[in-house]
């Protein structure tokens, strides 16, 4: 008797320390794991003057030499700050007009040979909806003209297309031979005439 008494309190005392039941085993483990820890994710954005210039890494500078399409997309010489936005153009301050989106709607330039170009002579860009470069309208004192481009799975221009109303279409074919680490070209041809760019970057 004595021993089904003592039994009976020990059962108890268990039964009290639980709360009166027992705890599954999952609801323990639960209780046991009480802190979450959640990993922000954060995307990095990637500034409008790369995207309109189909850059990949942080670009410090690039210089372009040898056959090109006028000014290129906006000069041979061009210099960015540490977020990615355009700072020089052909080593002088950039005079850029931009939109609500940070892009580029336009840049006024000095032509080497015509310096009274100057707000005079100028490129507006369009862009899609994924802000990518589809169109630059060329105007200068003497004349105007469109560009439109194709372009491969890269990014990169595979045909640069000039409209005018003199000379109609013009297509002049790109093909690119050598890339560095970042994915960026860095030798191409322009029918058949061969262009280099050197690229530095801020990492």
């Amino acid at each position: 008797m004595k021993k089904i008494l003592f039994l009976i309190a020990i059962t108890s005392i268990d039964l009290m320390a639980c709360g009166g039941k027992q705890q599954p085993a999952e609801n323990l483990d639960a209780a046991a794991d009480t802190t979450v820890i959640e990993e922000a994710v954060v995307e990095e954005t990637v500034s409008p003057d790369y995207v309109m210039l189909n850059l990949k890494g942080k670009v410090k500078s690039y210089e372009i030499k040898g056959k090109t399409n006028h000014w290129d997309i906006i000069g041979l010489k061009v210099s960015f700050d540490e977020n990615g936005t355009i700072t020089k153009v052909e080593g002088d301050k950039a005079k850029l007009e931009r939109n609500d989106k940070g892009q580029i709607i336009k840049y006024s330039f000095v032509d080497e040979w015509e310096p009274d170009f100057f707000d005079k002579g100028y490129l507006e860009y369009s862009y899609d909806e994924n802000g990518q470069l589809v169109k630059i309208s060329t105007t200068t004192p003497m004349d105007g003209w469109d560009v439109v481009f194709e372009k491969d799975a890269n990014g990169d221009i595979t045909k640069w297309i000039i409209k005018n109303v003199v000379d109609g279409t013009i297509p002049y074919k790109y093909v690119y031979q050598e890339y560095d680490e970042k994915g960026n070209w860095t030798k191409r041809t322009i029918d058949g005439q061969s262009s280099t760019r050197k690229i530095t970057y801020w990492e």
